[in-house]
């Protein structure tokens, strides 16, 4: 039996923000009819596409959607923790 290992040779480039990292939108988008989110709102990764070229983000306020988004149109909040995203929302789960 002939055995072949085949495997990808580019070498592995991590994303810059990982799955269930807090992120802040850097511009408004319009989202029509709904209306729009604003710059700043924050939101949740639920995953990372590629080696982090778009993320699908979920938000909550002020409505709830979940996008997928171009890497340059979010940022990640350093040090932000799931007490942070409740605190910025005034929600909490129950």
């Amino acid at each position: 039996m002939d055995a072949r290992l085949f495997y990808n040779a580019e070498p592995f480039r991590p994303s810059p923000i990982d799955e269930l990292s807090d992120v802040r939108l850097v511009r408004s988008i319009e989202l029509a009819p709904r209306g729009y989110l604003p710059a700043g709102s924050e939101g949740t990764v639920v995953a990372v596409h590629g080696a982090g070229e778009a993320y699908t983000v979920e938000f909550e306020e002020p409505f709830h959607a979940l996008l997928l988004l171009e890497a340059s149109k979010v940022a990640a909040i350093p040090g932000a923790t799931r007490e942070h995203l409740i605190a910025a929302t005034g929600k909490a789960e129950g």
